[in-house]
């Protein structure tokens, strides 16, 4: 999970095991902070 914070290197502040794990993870804090945009992004080389 990548937050980014613009001018600044995005934060890489989450990892894992499933994607589904990550999206829920993404829901809440959508409604914890409505304003702030995150990425998700899948290794699948492992």
């Amino acid at each position: 999970m990548v937050r980014l914070l613009p001018p600044m290197p995005p934060v890489v502040f989450a990892r894992f095991e499933n994607p589904a794990d990550a999206n829920g993870y993404v829901q809440v804090l959508k409604l914890l902070m409505p304003g702030v945009k995150f990425l998700i992004f899948f290794d699948l080389d492992q």
